[in-house]
């Protein structure tokens, strides 16, 4: 495994790297990703010569800025990775209870996390759901189709019906929280949308 302690890396028209289908840094910002994940280069199943990219999320309170630095010196433990797993970035996702659309998640696929090691994988999605950290729908609160362990900015759809921002000190609590956000394009949407309203 290969393991980025930045964002600011480049993959090239390298044909030995399986390139996401989304990058991560196109929808979330650089300082909002590294708070949260790391980028990891593993073996692809099956091609021993090809790798793909994940991003590792520790799912229990840990300074990811310790890990790089055990990391840099090689001086990390297995424990240093007990509570993170390999998730994928999804910039969309569709409650099917609510018809939601939810942005930038970072999900958990069953079967591709660890494929040459399914005890690792069942062990760390049974930690994961023991302590009720698969998130539900913020909008419905019901259960999602698919394994989202963390979202970097939700439903701004959302937040805009339910505030219906009708009034001037409501646009002005929405252009508070664009700073919450990091979808710029969205919130700008949203933000002239509600003037209209």
């Amino acid at each position: 495994m290969i393991y980025f302690d930045d964002f600011n890396y480049r993959i090239e028209t390298d044909n030995s790297i399986s390139k996401p289908i989304f990058d991560i840094r196109d929808y979330v910002s650089i300082d909002n990703i590294s708070k949260v994940c790391r980028m990891v280069l593993t073996q692809f199943s099956g091609y021993s010569d090809k790798q793909i990219s994940y991003y590792l999320y520790w799912f229990k309170q840990t300074d990811l800025d310790d890990i790089d630095e055990k990391v840099r010196s090689n001086t990390y433990e297995d424990i240093d990775f007990k509570y993170s797993i390999k998730t994928e970035f999804k910039p969309k996702i569709i409650c099917f209870h609510c018809n939601e659309t939810l942005r930038n998640a970072l999900t958990v696929s069953a079967v591709q996390i660890y494929p040459n090691n399914f005890k690792i994988g069942e062990e760390k999605l049974a930690m994961i759901q023991d302590q009720g950290l698969f998130l539900k729908c913020p909008k419905c609160g019901k259960p999602l189709t698919i394994r989202v362990v963390h979202f970097f900015g939700w439903c701004f759809r959302c937040v805009v019906k339910r505030e219906q921002l009708r009034t001037a000190d409501r646009l002005g609590a929405l252009y508070e929280t664009k700073e919450l956000y990091e979808n710029k394009r969205i919130v700008d949407r949203l933000l002239s949308r509600a003037k209209r309203w």
